[in-house]
This record gives C-alpha cells, structure tokens and sequence, in this order.
C-alpha cells in the first residue's frame, strides 16, 4: 500500500504540476484520495477473518447480535444512557449501542464480509474526506497517508472495528460541527457514539479547546513536561476511568509505545518550532496542534497499557493532516502569506527525506500481523 500510494501521488503530481488551473490541481488531489482510499477499502475489507487481534471475535458477536431479539438490545440501550454513562454498573453490557448496531446491519446484510466493507467504506470515506478538507497539495495527501499507514494500520484497518466507528463519528463531528461550532448536534452525535465505544467521550472537551490559541512558550511547557505526565499518569488515569468506560486498564507489566512516543515527541520539536507561521497562514490548523497537545498529554498513558492508545488515537490522527504543513513551511519561503506554486530544492529536500523516515519506519517496525484476503 506504501509503494502504490506513492506511485499514485506521482503519476498524479506529473499530470497536474504544470497545470495553471486551481481546480485541474484540485481535482487531481480528490482523485488521489478517491483512489487510496478505495484500495485501503478493500484491504480492511477483503481481510482474512483471522487477520488482526479481534477480527474473528467480532464475527462471533456480529452473529450473535443479529440472532438477538430487538426488546433485550434496546433494553440495554436504555439502561446504558439511564445509568451505565455516568456510572461504573455494567449493567448494560459492554457498549449496547454497538449490538444495535450489529443487529440493524445483519438484518440487512447476515453476511460478516459484507459487514466489514460497510465499516471500511465508512470510516475510509470519513477520512478521505478529513485529508481532502485539511490539505492543500497531492503531496500533502501522500505524506497524510504515509503517515496513516505506518502508524495507525494496524489498528483502524484490521481490528478495533467499535472504536473505529467511534472515530468515525469523531471526524464527522470535527468537520461538520466543531468547526462550525454547533455544539448541541456535536453533543448529540458523540453521545450516540458513546454507546459504541465509550472512550470517545475523551473528545468532547475538544470541542471547547479546539480553536483556542495558547501562547507559543504554552506549547512548549506541555512538551518538556511530558517527564512529569509519565511520573503522574497512574493519577490521570484514576481520572479518566469513568471517561475512558474501562476500569480494566490496571499496570501491564513491559507496557511502552517507544516508537510512537519516539515519533510524538520528535514531530511535536519540529512542529512547535514553527507554530506561529503555520497558524497565522494556514487556515483551521490551530486545532490540530492543540490536538497534538492532548497527544502529549495522553501518551503516557500508553506506558501504563497499551490499550490506552484508544484514548491518544482521536488526537493523534491530526497529526496526518498537520505534518504536511509543517514540512511545507520549513522548506519555502512564504510571501503574502500563501503558498509557493513550485516546489523549491529545499522542499523537494524536505518531502524526500520525510518519506524516507516514513519508509524506514515502516521497515523497521515489524509489524507482527499477517495479511491475507478472505479468500486465502
């Protein structure tokens, strides 16, 4: 998937860099991010049932779902929003919203394959739609799915199906409400999210701190506290547990993301240095470093249990559409405020050695699933 997004983004990049047409440019990044997002589609989509950690728990709930009756799901429903969201009872059951979910599309379509494509489409139209929304160039949407698949593959493509419709739901939010700051359909739609997983609830408080504008010495407080946030971070999960839904979180012995901190903490050097100019010339990317800012806060966590990463993971997909701004100001110099239309050497420079990183990162990391088709 690496090499045939990069073979795309080129192909595309050499029909349309010479155009003089705004929309031939534009068009040319739509088609990029239609056609990446189609293939990473029916890679989710087309997985073997025993590809990733959860894939065949999930068909065994999907099942079971489907054959339950509508009163004992809705039921549960009930008691979940009545009780279990404010409270540590249980009573409901593990996320009710999703069962009735599994039911709705089961009594559609019985078939768990067909199922897995409808969670691919959706979650990959979402987030083709946060790139195409949230990126300038074709070269930006390449370096935005680069960075999707060394660092999020592994979970959004072939397991978490709950939290991925959470995330889902958490985009849509973003775009459609946050931005336009429509804060009781934003409510609403990460309550009904709750009930397919609750840690979405960790994104609420976003919406009143996405488009706030801290000084830039404030950014670089939260990053050279990050030692502190790991000291203190069994505190701040006592804390969040009722947010989270899970009080099963407890200390995993050899727990670390030395990789993704690695990548967090390095990324988040390089972005802070240049805050004020991406900020001041490129449009809506403050909230995407106040979400880099929850990274930050949130990954110590991730030393405690590695499934806490579904905490950092709604923050830290900003990460793809802000990068490539930040490679693009440390490599061109602005005037009037608005892009170069050519790449400089510099930034030809800067763009070749991030998808080297990317590349040798992928490499290295050694993804320990196999992947095989459905048919297989």
């Amino acid at each position: 998937m690496i090499y045939i997004s990069f073979v795309l983004g080129v192909l595309l990049l050499a029909f349309t860099f010479e155009s003089k047409s705004e929309r031939t440019r534009r068009n040319g990044r739509k088609n990029f991010i239609l056609a990446v997002s189609i293939l990473l589609m029916l890679q989710s989509g087309m997985r073997h049932v025993d590809v990733g950690a959860d894939t065949s728990a999930y068909k065994l709930k999907y099942e079971r779902d489907g054959r339950s009756d509508w009163s004992v799901l809705l039921n549960k429903v009930k008691i979940y929003y009545s009780k279990d969201l404010w409270k540590e009872s249980k009573d409901s059951g593990k996320d009710p919203g999703y069962s009735v979910l599994g039911k709705i599309f089961y009594s559609v379509v019985p078939s768990y394959r067909i199922y897995l494509l409808i969670v691919a489409a959706a979650f990959f139209s979402v987030l083709g739609c946060f790139i195409y929304r949230n990126t300038r160039t074709i070269p930006d949407a390449l370096i935005a799915y680069l960075l999707y698949l060394t660092l999020f593959y592994s979970f959004f493509s072939i397991t978490g199906i709950r939290q991925t419709w959470a995330t889902t739901f958490s985009l849509i939010g973003y775009e459609f409400f946050i931005k336009k700051r429509r804060l009781l359909l934003f409510l609403l739609l990460m309550l009904i999210a709750a009930s397919l997983h609750k840690s979405v609830m960790v994104f609420i408080p976003f919406y009143f701190i996405a488009n706030h504008r801290p000084k830039k010495w404030q950014y670089w407080i939260i990053l050279f506290l990050f030692p502190i946030f790991m000291y203190f971070s069994e505190n701040t999960l006592f804390l969040l547990e009722r947010i989270s839904g899970y009080d099963s979180y407890g200390q995993y012995e050899g727990a670390g993301t030395y990789r993704f901190t690695g990548i967090m903490l390095l990324f988040s050097f390089i972005a802070f240095l240049r805050i004020k100019e991406v900020t001041n010339t490129i449009q809506d990317t403050q909230p995407m470093y106040n979400a880099l800012a929850l990274v930050i806060f949130f990954t110590p966590l991730t030393w405690i249990n590695q499934s806490l990463m579904r905490l950092v993971q709604y923050f830290s997909l900003f990460i793809m559409v802000l990068a490539p701004h930040v490679i693009n100001l440390l490599s061109a110099n602005f005037k009037n405020s608005t892009y170069p239309r050519h790449f400089t050497s510099i930034r030809k420079l800067a763009f070749g050695g991030c998808l080297l990183f990317l590349l040798a990162y992928a490499g290295l990391r050694g993804l320990n699933t196999k992947y095989a088709f459905f048919w297989q």
